[in-house]
């Protein structure tokens, strides 16, 4: 894959393969919580959904390697019992100690109308062009910058403020122009943004 192609690209799967063993552990437990968050509404049991946010919790070091262990057992168990395999399965995933991005938009879209584009849009968002380094930030973030960017990168993800968090890095001196489109974009934005992560330094 060039670069413009993984710009253009609308195709979750040659994507998740080209990044695959390329990317942290982190990003790929972010990436895998955010398909399962795509199916929110499909993950009717409890157990997945506390599954999935302990997922990311553990992600940021925000929650222990036992609870983390807890919740796989936990997702493991409504699999276990739910005929519809795919969709607890994408809980599932996200509990799992490795870096694999294999299949994981296809596991998502089996139930949800098989439509994969949406995926392609959260590799995009959290993966951002993986061709090139990271983008410079100004230094001495004002406190307006850091506590927008904090509020977003909660459980609770407040995205809809990404395009405020985009005029206040503009504000403190921030002109590349893919950081302040890409925050300023439609979406879906994700816990994990390759922006609100640049600014905390996480990869």
């Amino acid at each position: 894959m060039t670069e413009q192609e993984w710009l253009d690209c609308g195709d979750p799967t040659r994507m998740q393969q080209f990044l695959d063993g390329k990317v942290s552990e982190r990003k790929a437990r972010l990436y895998r919580s955010a398909c399962s968050r795509h199916i929110w509404e499909l993950l009717i049991d409890p157990r997945s959904r506390t599954s999935v946010e302990v997922a990311e919790r553990y992600a940021d070091s925000q929650a222990s390697p036992e609870e983390l262990h807890q919740a796989r057992i936990a997702a493991g168990q409504v699999v276990e019992e739910n005929s519809v395999y795919d969709v607890p399965f994408t809980a599932y995933l996200a509990t799992e100690d490795h870096s694999s991005l294999l299949r994981v938009a296809e596991t998502a879209a089996n139930h949800a109308g098989g439509w994969l584009y949406p995926y392609s849009v959260i590799l995009h968002c959290i993966f951002s062009n993986p061709f090139r380094p990271s983008p410079s930030i100004p230094s001495g973030l004002t406190s307006t910058v850091v506590s927008l960017a904090e509020g977003i990168s909660t459980p609770s993800g407040t995205f809809d403020r990404l395009p405020i968090l985009s005029d206040a890095l503009q504000d403190a001196g921030c002109e590349h122009e893919d950081i302040l489109n890409h925050l300023r974009g439609p979406g879906p934005h994700c816990r994990g943004c390759c922006v609100v992560d640049l600014l905390f330094g996480k990869s």
